[in-house]
């Protein structure tokens, strides 16, 4: 350590010595070119490229590196600039050195032997995390390194070259496509990925862009991959962690007590939370959809390209799932949509998580592991309850006050609080023309959900796959109920066609052993009819003929009309369990009152009297 002439220490530039940037609060060395700043802040020689505030490259050029200045590759046909180092060329031929690792062409980073990716350069010192440090600062671009985006309320990196925002407010280059505006990619020309920008993924027939330095999308392996053991999801990047959003990765949160990932856009919260933005439709907190300044429900997002539809059209393509959108199941002939999680097929077909209880291959419902029929799903938060939750938020069952209409997707007939079904001008649920219709000229009504333009009646839906059979096929199953199609009913022994039980919980037994409703009448266990009461208690559909309680029978002439003549007038009492009306001495009133109501009511309406 060198003295002053008045005694006191020489530094060295190092080390604080030399001329100090005079802005507040910097403590860089001052650049020499006669104003008292250091380059952050102004000082050195300035590129005198019209517009352009970038520093002069030295070596007496008055241009920066992006205009021409420095040192050129004398590569033939090469204008890149020269390693710093002695080389006469770029990085791309030759100059510069190299990363030390075995296998990697990368530069060496700073002083040190290796590139960033093995360590060398400077690291960013937040905790655990083993980044490289941005510009300098100390820390990662995940953990507040380099410059940061100048828009009010936004946290992200600036974009390079010299950009002050970041690329979702503008920083970087653009695509060069007419009317994009989205940030471009490497490539000749520059454009983004929905324009063909950046490098593609190297799997047979798969055209999206490949990830990172990687050689494949992230569908196909590509980019980092979440370390949790037995995990094969991409890991989440902003936030320095090598694990993906559901083990921990990515931004989260930054409520006190919240778990959840932050939201895109630069926000520090999750949506819950306020993170994202939000839909502008006065009144609405939701989030708004990509690219659009509404949630889905208020018309954000992209739409449906079929006339008359008012859906979201799905991923890349221009339709709803309705009408042919999104990934389809690649199952022989289904036209129905394939489920998430990596599979190609729809739920009938096996796609989507399945049921983990054993020996079950149920779809799992909601975000549990099982189906239905073993407690998987939401079930109702009313004490005691364990009936299924349904309508919008899914938090009590019908009975306890779920499944009400919504205020997006309630039929707008008035009176009406049923459902609306999409692919109509205007929401409304099925019986008020809702939904897609048949195609069948004279035909009015809904068409099936399954791809198909027509309704049941007129070919729509699967049909069984019976040989010469047309009928439709039933649940889940490639056959109608008469070739062994629908659910079955779980009884050993039994295999009769299973019926939905009330109050859920999916079709497990026939109407004998349990099934379907029951009852209203207090006490009774018998199976219910049509107006909620069994046979013997007035259920059933019966004749419109006055002071008659018959039964219609099916297959007979009328359905409105008493089969009895004029002369043999229904004498009005109790209905018995085959339909018969008694005598006040509770006895049947004839002796074939034991035959069926079909063969019964026949044989009355070709006897001449009454005996």
């Amino acid at each position: 350590m060198k003295m002053t002439a008045d005694g006191g220490p020489r530094y060295c530039v190092g080390h604080g010595g030399g001329k100090r940037c005079q802005q507040e609060g910097c403590s860089k060395r001052a650049a020499s070119s006669g104003r008292p700043y250091c380059v952050g802040h102004g000082g050195g020689k300035r590129c005198e490229t019209e517009g352009c505030p970038k520093v002069a490259v030295c070596g007496g050029t008055p241009h920066c590196l992006a205009h021409g200045g420095g040192k050129r590759c004398q590569q033939e046909g090469c204008t890149k600039v020269a390693v710093v180092g002695g080389t006469p060329h770029c990085m791309a031929h030759g100059g510069g050195r190299f990363c030390k690792q075995e296998g990697c062409s990368k530069a060496a980073a700073g002083t040190t032997r290796y590139c960033v990716g093995h360590g060398g350069g400077r690291r960013c010192q937040e905790a655990g995390c083993t980044k490289g440090a941005q510009g300098s600062t100390y820390h990662c671009l995940a953990h507040g390194g380099g410059r940061r985006c100048q828009r009010e309320g936004c946290l992200n990196a600036a974009a390079g070259g010299g950009a002050l925002y970041c690329i979702s407010h503008g920083g970087g280059k653009r695509c060069q496509q007419e009317g994009c505006t989205k940030a471009a990619r490497p490539g000749d020309p520059p454009r983004c990925l929905a324009h063909g920008g950046g490098r593609r993924c190297l799997h047979a027939g798969c055209t999206t862009a490949a990830q990172g330095s990687t050689l494949h999308c992230v569908t196909h392996g590509g980019g980092r991959r979440c370390q949790h053991e037995g995990c094969t999801k991409a890991a989440a990047g902003g936030g320095g962690t090598p694990h993906c959003v559901s083990h921990g990765g990515g931004r989260r949160c930054q409520e006190q007590g919240c778990a959840m990932a932050a939201a895109n856009g630069g926000t520090a919260h999750c949506i819950a939370h306020g993170g994202g933005r939000r839909c502008q439709t006065e009144g609405c907190t939701k989030t708004a959809a990509v690219g659009t300044f509404h949630c889905k429900p208020h018309g954000g997002g992209k739409r449906c390209q079929q006339e008359g539809c008012i859906k979201s059209a799905i991923g890349t393509t221009g339709h709803c799932k309705a009408h042919g959108g999104g990934v389809r199941c690649q199952h022989d002939g289904c036209l129905k949509s394939a489920q998430g999680g990596g599979t190609p097929h729809c739920v009938a077909h096996g796609g989507g998580r399945r049921c983990q209880h054993e020996g079950c291959s149920n779809p799992a419902r909601d975000d549990t592991p099982l189906c239905i029929a073993h407690g998987g799903g939401r079930r109702c938060q009313t004490e005691g309850c364990t009936t299924m939750a349904v309508g919008v938020g899914k938090v009590h069952c019908r009975a306890h006050g779920g499944g009400g209409p919504s205020r997006v997707n309630v039929c707008q007939e008035e009176g009406c609080t049923k459902v609306a079904r999409g692919g109509g001008t205007l929401p409304k649920c099925a019986a008020h023309g809702g939904g897609r219709r048949c195609q069948e000229e004279g035909c009015t009504k809904a068409a099936e959900d399954s791809g198909t333009p027509h309704c049941r009646a007129h070919g729509g839906g699967r049909r069984c796959q019976h040989e010469g059979c047309t009928k439709s096929a039933r649940d889940d199953t490639p056959f109608c109920i008469l070739h062994g199609g629908g659910k079955r009913c779980q009884t050993e022994g039994c295999n009769t066609v299973a019926h939905a039980t009330q109050g859920g919980g999916g079709a497990k037994h026939c109407k004998r052993h349990g099934g379907g409703r029951r009852c209203q009448q207090q006490g009774c266990t018998k199976a219910a009819r049509k107006g909620g009461l069994c046979v013997a208690h007035g259920g059933g559909r019966r004749f419109q003929e006055e002071d008659c309680s018959e039964l219609v029978v099916r297959g007979s002439v009328s359905r409105k009309r008493c089969t009895r003549s004029a002369a043999q007038q229904c004498i009005p009492g109790v209905v018995t369990k085959r339909g018969s009306p008694r005598n006040d001495n509770g006895r049947a009133q004839r002796a074939d009152s034991r035959l069926p109501a079909a063969k019964r009511v026949l044989r009355s309406s070709s006897r001449g009297s009454v005996q």
